[in-house]
């Protein structure tokens, strides 16, 4: 349709009247029936529903096209009179939460309940991501409130939300406060996770608290919850930034099998760095470590692994080049996880399309 608007001079996203028309006029040529017993049949004018807008709202927040979003939604409701639903709100208020928009956001939540639709845990979730965005915790400490006494149960990923907009704010008794209620709740309390315990680490850091940053690692281990790559790039982040390369080598040793399951290069980066910029005699540190990322598969030739064996321990070659191997690797690995990434998801699609398949 939009190829052969273009004649019009016409926003790519309106139909005008007149071309409107020749365009029904071309499509009941091309679908005319031959036989003289239907000779007058011609197709009909076929209106978008929603599940259609939808996707065409999806296509347009991947794109972050949010004025022709809005021009969507207005065509939807008083050209087609189609009317939204859930889905379509939700994608709108993502939108508008991820451009940092919390004002916008809340007007199209107040429009989803004019129309008779009570939003849910994941329209919540969008609206608590942007105030914590927009930095407002007094927002998203309003939008909980509202959510108990509509009797809709914050779930996991809206405290965590609401606790991230107490963090980057850096209001740190605050965001203890919100922890503590977490799960508390005394029908279907919900459990902390691993992003959770995230936030409220690397907050830890930011106010340069250590002791408590590695404390709540300690208690996120206790409770079952294993620490992630995030986990442990903040941990050796900070201690990079503040040179105390044997400490990070002390937490790394003590977690050792951990970090090296989780096989990430952005976790030993600010750990090699660490240790390669102490003071204390490092030689063999390094090369555990070297050793540690060959065995984990970080390093991929045997080559490059010599080359960072002769640079850093051996003291042969250029420090500086050491540095770039490094660096590079890095992003190596960061590409081989997207890779890892979009097998997993497209394998995920086709076994649920299979499962559908046999149901």
């Amino acid at each position: 349709i939009f190829n052969d608007l273009t004649g019009y001079n016409a926003h790519p996203y309106s139909i005008p009247a007149q071309a409107e028309t020749e365009l029904k006029e071309k499509l009941e040529q091309e679908h005319e029936v031959g036989d003289a017993e239907n000779e007058s049949s011609r197709i009909e004018w076929i209106v978008p529903n929603v599940q259609c807008y939808n996707a065409a709202f999806k296509a347009l927040a991947v794109s972050d096209l949010v004025d022709d979003a809005v021009h969507f939604y207005v065509r939807m409701r008083l050209r087609d009179h189609v009317e939204p639903n859930e889905i379509t709100y939700n994608i709108l208020v993502d939108m508008f939460a991820k451009r940092e928009e919390v004002v916008h956001a809340m007007e199209v939540i107040q429009q989803m309940r004019r129309d008779g639709i009570a939003p849910s845990n994941v329209t919540y979730t969008s609206l608590l991501n942007a105030c914590a965005e927009s930095k407002r915790p007094d927002l998203a400490d309003a939008v909980i409130r509202e959510m108990k006494e509509t009797g809709e149960q914050p779930d996991i990923l809206c405290w965590n939300a609401a606790l991230k907009a107490r963090a980057v704010c850096g209001h740190l008794w605050d965001a203890k406060s919100l922890f503590g209620e977490i799960g508390k709740a005394k029908k279907d309390p919900v459990k902390k996770n691993v992003v959770t315990y995230n936030i409220m680490i690397s907050l830890y850091l930011d106010k340069n608290k250590l002791r408590e940053g590695l404390n709540s690692m300690e208690e996120m281990i206790a409770n079952g919850i294993e620490p992630d790559h995030v986990t442990f790039t903040r941990m050796f982040s900070y201690l990079n930034d503040e040179k105390r390369g044997w400490q990070a080598l002390e937490l790394y040793r003590n977690h050792r099998e951990r970090v090296m399951q989780l096989a990430n290069m952005a976790c030993y980066l600010p750990l090699l760095r660490s240790v390669l910029f102490s003071r204390n005699d490092t030689r063999e540190s390094i090369k555990e470590l070297l050793d540690d990322l060959n065995s984990a598969g970080l390093i991929p030739t045997a080559a490059m692994y010599r080359q960072l064996v002769d640079i850093f321990v051996d003291e042969i070659g250029n420090f500086r080049d050491g540095l770039r191997i490094l660096d590079g690797l890095r992003t190596l690995d960061r590409k081989n996880q997207r890779k890892r990434a979009r097998i997993s998801s497209h394998t995920s699609t086709a076994a649920a399309a299979a499962t559908l398949s046999v149901n």
